[in-house]
């Protein structure tokens, strides 16, 4: 009896061939991958915008929290102010802020020659992004606000206020942050409407910078 052997080069190419994918096949492939990414990237870009929200409402209310216990712990008026550059305040808090000490009442909201820089940031939304503060402050009535204080017993300046955090989306996808004259803040509720309306610190929807 006569046994015939194939060669190992034959079994591997036919090995090779069994495994391979036509050239119809890749292109299906390529399609349906196509399809399954056209319906993916709105959420991914949803998941995106809301990841760039989260992190800057929790670097202001981080900031929050210090002016505050550094203003108990010093027995000195702490502020944060929208950032115009490096070393002034400005009026945008888009931009960022400012977090320093206070040295003289005499021009609260402003960077004076003596006080002392705690932190600063700076907002990374290549300007996607819209803040804006808008608060009370006794006696005055409800304005845009530039600047928050905190004294030594940790009381705001503002009586009652909201910070406002926007992107390119509506109103209803805002992040806010209440702060009363207590010193103290939360998250800015959300109505259980349909349209999921997010309400500021007198219960009014918010509005989003233009």
């Amino acid at each position: 009896m006569v046994i015939h052997h194939e060669s190992n080069d034959r079994v591997m190419q036919r090995r090779g061939d069994d495994c391979g994918f036509t050239l119809v096949e890749l292109l299906i492939i390529v399609a349906v991958v196509a399809i399954l990414m056209s319906f993916a990237a709105p959420g991914f870009s949803g998941l995106t915008a809301d990841i760039r929200q989260t992190r800057e409402y929790n670097a202001f209310a981080a900031d929050l929290r210090l002016a505050r216990l550094e203003a108990i712990k010093r027995g000195s008026s702490v502020t944060i102010c929208a950032r115009a550059s490096a070393t002034a305040c400005g009026t945008d808090w888009s931009v960022g802020w400012h977090t320093f000490v206070e040295s003289d009442a005499l021009t609260p909201g402003a960077i004076a020659a003596g006080d002392e820089h705690l932190r600063t940031h700076e907002v990374s939304s290549n300007g996607t992004l819209g803040i804006r503060a808008i608060a009370i402050v006794r006696p005055a009535a409800s304005a845009q606000r530039a600047f928050i204080s905190f004294d030594a017993r940790g009381r705001a300046d503002w009586t009652v206020g909201t910070w406002v955090l926007c992107d390119s989306r509506s109103a209803s996808e805002a992040l806010a942050l209440v702060i009363n004259g207590a010193g103290s803040s939360r998250l800015a509720v959300t109505t259980s409407t349909s349209t999921d309306t997010v309400v500021d610190a007198l219960g009014v929807p918010v509005t989003c910078p233009t």
